[in-house]
């Protein structure tokens, strides 16, 4: 995921599942843009690492000092974004209601 935020694509691609499996099983993929920072880069060679030993835990990845950074951004971000939805479906509810006392109302 975080590979596909940076780079608008996802890391492996094919025309079949087969010749997909065979570019994730060889690891080989385009490295993203050299504007990321190398921590990023470095990172994301990691979690893309064939050899699951080789893989940084999630224990690990947060202990980055950048991706700590943008993961605690994230987090006011996701709780901005579900207060807003919580408002917003608030007043869809309200809105319902407001025109069920419109119908009966008229009625």
């Amino acid at each position: 995921l975080l590979y596909e935020m940076a780079s608008l694509r996802p890391p492996f691609e094919a025309k079949n599942v087969v010749a997909l499996g065979r570019k994730i099983v060889t690891g080989k993929f385009e490295p993203i843009s050299t504007r990321y920072s190398t921590e990023l880069q470095d990172a994301i060679s990691l979690m893309l690492s064939t050899n699951p030993q080789d893989r940084p835990s999630v224990s690990e990845l947060v202990k980055l000092p950048r991706l700590s950074r943008y993961i605690k951004e994230g987090r006011v971000l996701v709780r901005e974004y579900q207060s807003q939805w919580r408002l917003s479906h608030r007043f869809k509810e309200l809105r319902a209601r407001e025109e069920e006392l419109k119908r009966i109302e008229k009625d």
